[in-house]
């Protein structure tokens, strides 16, 4: 009886249909958004705002950097006066002005990617000659490890990343050395050394970077002009190494 009993339960039980689960049918699946992102990552509205300027911010230093690499080709300048007398004093403009001055911080950022994107003109005009898709195929790559690397930092527990920063400021420190070591010894392992460590240590930096950005947001820092250098640095790093590492093996 106690068998009997038993079945009929389980034959009473409600089956859970396919229409009634919880698991989207293969037509119903959704597509990767931005609220879903910040939603399993407990990002609030005001920090999702704050995001939003960055990125625009970011966006339009892009295009300004590609402007300035198309100023090079007509306008050739001296890479000494686009990556360190222009760019310079702008960087110095933008962190120490008060974040009241919105225009000039932004014209500031604007001109500084232009400088920064005119110093990479030689590099990109050596990777058209050899093949334009080069170009292409290194912003594709950029773009790509950037994209990947902002989602690693979002989803991450927070913080988890920000212990980084000390050790990747060492290295960076290093490399550093040992390039300007390398403009006189010119030891092609210093070199590679140089671009792929380079590579590593900025791919990481949008990982730290991000995650520094969002800490700041959520304890009342506004400041998304300096923010988007921040990353702005960070994709130009990527990019020029990509690059010359395509133009390096091409070679």
């Amino acid at each position: 009886m106690q068998n009997s009993a038993t079945e009929k339960s389980h034959l009473n039980a409600p089956v859970k249909t396919i229409e009634s689960a919880d698991v989207p049918m293969a037509s119903e699946r959704p597509t990767m958004t931005w609220e879903i992102v910040s939603a399993d990552t407990a990002i609030s509205a005001h920090i999702r705002s704050h995001l939003r300027r960055v990125y625009i911010t970011l966006g339009l230093m892009l295009l300004f950097a590609a402007g300035g690499v198309a100023f090079d080709f007509r306008y050739h300048l001296p890479w000494w006066v686009t990556c360190l007398v222009i760019p310079i004093p702008l960087f110095i403009a933008i962190l120490c002005s008060p974040t009241e001055w919105m225009a000039f911080r932004m014209s500031c950022s604007m001109l500084l990617a232009a400088s920064l994107g005119a110093g990479t003109g030689g590099l990109v005009k050596k990777a058209a000659a050899i093949d334009p898709i080069l170009v292409a195929a290194a912003f594709g790559c950029t773009t790509l490890i950037f994209v990947i690397m902002s989602l690693c930092a979002y989803c991450s527990e927070r913080r988890s990343a920000i212990f980084l920063s000390g050790f990747l400021m060492s290295a960076l420190l290093i490399l550093a050395v040992l390039s300007i070591v390398n403009i006189f010894v010119k030891c092609k392992f210093l070199y590679l050394l140089g671009l792929y460590g380079g590579l590593l240590l900025f791919s990481i930096y949008v990982i730290v970077d991000t995650q520094l950005i969002v800490e700041r947001a959520v304890w009342g820092e506004t400041d998304f002009v300096s923010h988007a250098l921040e990353l702005f640095l960070d994709f130009f790093n990527i990019f020029i190494r990509i690059l010359a590492i395509l133009t390096n093996d091409d070679d």
